[in-house]
């Protein structure tokens, strides 16, 4: 697997790039949409959680002492060992 820094989003309907994501400091091993589509959760290997808009890919807020754990069931944020 590889894995870096940056987020890359494509249109899964289209196949067309959207948009680059960046603003983690380590890999970023997992991603999540919610279940409105309207965010998009990203966990890194620096321990932290960054929420994006994602129709603008504008970054919201970065959730520090995170630490990734897994995708959930039902795809919806379970990137932290923290409750």
């Amino acid at each position: 697997m590889l894995c870096d820094q940056i987020i890359r989003v494509w249109d899964t309907a289209t196949s067309a790039y959207r948009q680059t994501l960046e603003g983690h400091g380590r890999r970023v091993w997992a991603v999540a949409f919610s279940p409105d589509g309207k965010t998009l959760a990203s966990a890194s290997d620096n321990d932290t959680i960054g929420l994006w808009d994602a129709a603008t890919g504008a970054h919201r807020q970065t959730l520090e002492g995170h630490q990734y754990t897994g995708a959930s069931p039902n795809r919806y944020y379970r990137s932290s060992g923290r409750s």
